[in-house]
């Protein structure tokens, strides 16, 4: 996702839901240098491996496991930032792509960690917060935006989650499915010279049904989510 793919993930319509107005009058505030006003072509909704389930995966934690564990610190990638998450998380690589995986007690979760490559004032970020959460005022049934919070320093960080509908899947096997599935990021801003580097971390395939299960595990392991760029993150 590049910069210009950025400001439309969170002002542009999206799924049917953002307003164009709101697009072009974000993408008039210069958030992101060398934005321009080209449009992306619309790409398949990406279908996530499939993962063990606890019928065929005997070794996996159990649900008390899971919440009883000791939680261990582990490093976002070359991100500097860092995570408390339960002891069988881990960081995988796929391709070019960054994943963090692990289980959840109703099934398993993939975040993606994504560089925007995006440098943001100040300004700009206010502007971003504000426009998005009025657009959540508008669908609280379907969209939610968490407010900007510090995570060390003047490291923020600012969620957005958004529920998808009726999605149209089509399986390895040729069988189209519909599905309702949760978008959620978390965007990371990352202190740069005198504004913010941009970064993602992205549920993949998050269904609905699953978010409602774990959405307190899950929220309690990303309140831990910290930026130290002189200490633990930057630590092998």
């Amino acid at each position: 996702m590049d910069r210009c793919s950025l400001c439309r993930k969170w002002f542009a319509p999206q799924h049917g839901v953002w307003l164009a107005a709101l697009a072009l009058a974000v993408a008039g505030l210069g958030i992101f240098s060398g934005c321009d006003d080209k449009r992306d072509t619309a790409l398949p909704l990406p279908i996530p491996p499939t993962h063990p389930t606890t019928a065929t995966a005997p070794t996996r934690p159990s649900t008390q496991q899971l919440l009883d564990a000791k939680r261990k610190e582990i490093v976002l990638g070359s991100f500097p930032l860092t995570l408390e998450v339960p002891p069988s998380w881990k960081i995988n690589s796929e391709g070019s792509g960054t994943w963090l995986e692990g289980e959840t007690p109703h099934g398993d979760v993939r975040i993606q960690l994504h560089a925007q490559g995006a440098l943001m004032k100040t300004t700009a970020l206010l502007a971003m917060e504000k426009s998005a959460r009025e657009q959540a005022a508008t669908q609280p049934d379907n969209l939610e935006v968490v407010p900007s919070k510090s995570i060390g320093g003047p490291a923020k960080k600012m969620e957005r989650r958004e529920v998808l509908r009726n999605l149209a899947v089509v399986r390895d096997h040729g069988v189209t499915e519909h599905v309702d599935r949760v978008d959620w990021s978390i965007l990371v801003f990352v202190p740069k010279d005198d504004g913010f580097d941009v970064d993602e971390l992205n549920f993949s395939g998050l269904a609905l049904d699953h978010y409602r299960q774990d959405r307190e595990f899950i929220e309690h392991i990303i309140r831990s989510l910290h930026y130290d760029a002189t200490g633990g993150a930057l630590k092998n």
